[in-house]
């Protein structure tokens, strides 16, 4: 029986880039997060079940919309039963969440990888990437959606700026899908 799928805002090419972030990886991330939920299809689904492929490695969502959170919760228990242990979910506003998460997970746990869909504000991203940015270590991964249009048309240009970090903006979709290595 195929595997159960979940409606989700990303294609199948920003998918399998997504995929490929967790499995084709030098070292296996350990540690992701990401930003927005939505009902878990899109981004959350996919990489929780490339956690499970290598075996290795914990996804916590963050989901600021009640309603959105609790059908979410309820999409990835019955889809992905066997990686559900993989996940944990949590509910708030990102500049409230990432902050408390980061205090529960200890200031010496880095963040392996960062994926930022939330909000529609332009400058969430910018501030969820300074809230996470010293806890992802050389070698670390961000990606964001949107990144051509909405919410993440600012992350891209100031990303480009830094200097330590190296930055793609895949061109697979009207949104645009950014990647970026420390």
């Amino acid at each position: 029986m195929p595997p159960t799928e979940i409606a989700g805002q990303l294609n199948a090419e920003e998918r399998r880039i997504l995929v490929a972030a967790i499995c084709d990886a030098p070292s296996h991330p350990k540690i992701v997060v990401e930003v927005g939920t939505w009902l878990g299809g899109g981004s959350t689904l996919h990489l929780l079940r490339a956690l499970e492929e290598n075996g290795e490695g914990h996804l916590w969502g963050i989901e600021a919309d009640r309603t959105i959170y609790d059908q979410m919760l309820e999409n990835i228990g019955s889809a992905a039963p066997e990686a559900v242990h993989r996940f944990t979910p949590l509910f708030g506003l990102s500049h409230d969440a990432i902050p408390r998460w980061l205090h529960d997970l200890g200031p010496n746990m880095s963040v392996d990888l960062a994926f930022l869909d939330g909000g529609d504000n332009p400058m969430e991203q910018i501030t969820e990437f300074k809230l996470l940015d010293d806890r992802i270590p050389v070698g670390g991964q961000l990606l964001s959606h949107d990144a051509k249009l909405r919410k993440g048309k600012l992350l891209h240009p100031y990303l480009k700026l830094l200097d330590n970090w190296k930055v793609e903006l895949h061109d697979v979709s009207t949104e645009g899908l950014l990647s970026a290595r420390k």
